[in-house]
């Protein structure tokens, strides 16, 4: 997985984090540059969700989760509130 193109330094090491549960919606990974540390995610949907994570995500926040960068107003905010 190429994840450079998200940073401005080197990236030091990627560790791929174990899923805690089959079929996980995201891959997630841990990445370490020179600077920070920080937790990335991917997402593995391509079709409309029709479970209750998809269906939550809709009726919460009014999103559709397979586009993540309408999460970014709610990760910047809760980023704000806590680490």
């Amino acid at each position: 997985m190429y994840l450079q193109f998200l940073f401005h330094e080197p990236i030091q090491y990627i560790t791929k984090l174990t899923p805690s549960y089959e079929d996980q919606a995201s891959d997630v990974s841990f990445v370490q540059t020179k600077r920070q540390a920080v937790v990335v995610r991917i997402t593995r949907m391509v079709d409309e969700q029709s479970n209750d994570f998809g269906w939550k995500c809709k009726r919460i926040f009014g999103i559709d989760p397979r586009n993540v960068f309408s999460l970014e107003r709610i990760n910047n905010t809760l980023n704000n509130l806590t680490s």
